[in-house]
């Protein structure tokens, strides 16, 4: 997206972008620790860093 946004230079398409880049940034945090959180309670094995 940050290429996009260069290549399209400033205009209304590379805000839109901008936007969409902020969101994905604030979200996917956000869905990953609600998967995790989900599958914990309901008794998934979560794996650690040091194990396969």
């Amino acid at each position: 997206l940050i290429a996009l946004i260069i290549k399209s230079g400033f205009n209304l398409f590379s805000t839109r972008l901008f936007l969409i880049l902020i969101f994905i940034m604030m979200t996917s945090p956000i869905s990953n620790h609600i998967i995790v959180r989900s599958a914990y309670f309901n008794g998934i094995q979560i794996k650690g860093d040091n194990e396969k």
